[in-house]
């Protein structure tokens, strides 16, 4: 086989090649970006030279995340209460104790608050029972660590005696502030039955 019969097989091959390679296909086409897609940044711009500052939106004066208090969204007395599809239900409803005499042992109760914390920050609850005069009969206290948004704590109060008749209240504080009040009457059967003196 002579040369020039070998160059010619050589260039017949060369030409039945299909080369698929990109960088042989010619120049890429650009495509447009489309710029809806992309956010706008919020604020306002001061010039600094060649350079730009991004100053962010007042929030307040404070840059620290700021959770939501927990609230109470009820408050119930009574002496049992029983769980129900939307918590605890009072089954029997107390705002008056009636005694044969005073001073005396009040009969077992409780005291019922449903609290909501929607960012589930665990709060502090506190239950004071309060004489006629404003101080202090007893008090508890407790921490909520919530499962959920709300919680019903309940408080047993048992024991207690009184020396006088009267209106009491039942306080309910959270995180140390006072949020609800209940009245709680004490009464007394035999000085209600003694005639009034002249």
């Amino acid at each position: 086989m002579t040369t020039t019969t070998t160059t010619l097989l050589v260039a017949l091959a060369l030409s039945s090649l299909k080369i698929d390679a990109v960088q042989f296909q010619g120049p890429a086409k650009l495509q447009p970006i489309s710029l809806q897609a992309i956010p706008k940044a919020e604020g306002n711009f001061q010039s600094a030279g060649k350079d730009a500052a991004l100053t962010p939106r007042a929030n307040g004066g404070s840059d620290t995340i700021k959770l939501a208090p927990a609230r109470l969204e009820e408050a119930q007395l009574g002496r049992s209460f029983v769980a129900s599809g939307h918590g605890l239900k009072v089954l029997d409803p107390m705002d008056s104790v009636s005694l044969p005499r005073v001073p005396a042992q009040l009969p077992a109760f409780k005291a019922c608050a449903r609290v909501a914390s929607p960012d589930r920050t665990p709060t502090r609850i506190k239950v004071q029972i309060k004489l006629p005069n404003g101080g202090e009969l007893t008090s508890a206290s407790r921490s909520i660590w919530f499962d959920g948004e709300w919680a019903d704590v309940v408080f047993e109060f048992a024991a207690l005696k009184v020396d006088a008749p009267g209106v009491y209240k039942v306080v309910f504080s959270l995180d140390g502030s006072a949020v609800a009040e209940l009245p709680l009457e004490i009464r007394s059967l035999k000085q209600a039955a003694e005639p009034s003196g002249r």
